[in-house]
């Protein structure tokens, strides 16, 4: 079960990173819940990569995870996206979606 739902967010966090999901929207709808999945799971992750083989393993979810925690979409006083001025940049609009490192 935790691996099915650690796919669905990576699944999330590639559309993010590919610039099909908007990472304040992302944010608005599960952000910390996101971080604290990160946050909890990452040695989880760190194991799996190491049992299948395969080192991009939710690579995506780690990222948008660390993103988020980055751009500190979640402050206070918290302003709700509809109310968020897309001109204001103490929101954070300029600032491109990094790609997440490829692995080597």
């Amino acid at each position: 079960m935790l691996k099915e739902y650690l796919g669905h967010l990576e699944t999330l966090s590639v559309g993010v990173a590919s610039g099909v999901y908007d990472i304040e929207v992302m944010d608005s709808l599960c952000g910390p819940r996101l971080i604290n999945t990160v946050k909890h799971y990452a040695p989880f992750i760190k194991t799996r990569r190491k049992e299948i083989g395969y080192d991009r393993y939710c690579a995506e979810l780690l990222w948008l995870g660390d993103e988020l925690k980055r751009r500190d979409y979640s402050r206070v006083p918290y302003v709700p996206l509809a109310q968020r001025s897309r001109a204001d940049p103490s929101h954070h609009n300029d600032e491109p979606v990094l790609s997440p490192p490829l692995a080597v």
